[in-house]
């Protein structure tokens, strides 16, 4: 019985261990994934069957803008990112993706109105989005960052940059 006792224990233990390694594992830093135009990125963890690319990256227009809004010395941007389901048989949602664009100090959001996919993905579908981004003409070295909007993330946001959560950045600079 005692015998018994002490392999039950061991194992408890063995089982605790086992667990903390993976945990510490997967929260080590990592950096984002360097992306560049049209390059389709797996996203998703531990099964990443969502693929998202930026396949186009434009200043508009006057007569394009005429709709929105825009101060002096602000340019409004259309960044295209495509998101497409790899898997057979299940439902990916890439809802819970953010999109911003970042500078060495500030962090912007697309346009309330063009902020993201709506929708899961069946299985082998895809989907195209056009988010608009209204931001300063001071921008310096300015990134595009696609990151997930979790509530564990939003609890510890150090997260963010550990192989729980992937993210991917690309330079914001006009296609073509």
């Amino acid at each position: 019985m005692k015998d018994r006792n002490w392999l039950l224990i061991a194992v408890a233990i063995a089982v605790v261990l086992g667990l903390a390694a993976v945990v510490a594992v997967l929260t080590i830093p990592t950096a984002p994934r360097e992306m560049v135009l049209g390059e389709e990125r797996p996203f998703g963890g531990f099964d990443p069957h969502l693929a998202i690319a930026v396949t186009d990256v434009r200043r508009l227009g006057p007569d394009e803008r005429a709709e929105i809004d825009r101060a002096e010395g602000e340019t409004i941007w259309a960044i295209t990112v495509e998101a497409r389901n790899t898997a057979v048989e299940i439902t990916v949602d890439p809802t819970d993706l953010v999109f911003s664009v970042r500078d060495a100090s500030r962090d912007f959001r697309p346009l309330p109105t063009h902020d993201g996919f709506a929708s899961p993905l069946r299985p082998a579908e895809a989907a195209r989005k056009v988010l608009l981004f209204r931001l300063p003409d001071d921008l310096s070295q300015p990134m595009i960052w696609i990151t997930w909007d979790d509530a564990l993330l939003r609890a510890f946001p150090w997260l963010e940059r550990t192989m729980l959560f992937p993210k991917a950045s690309l330079p914001l600079a006009p296609s073509g």
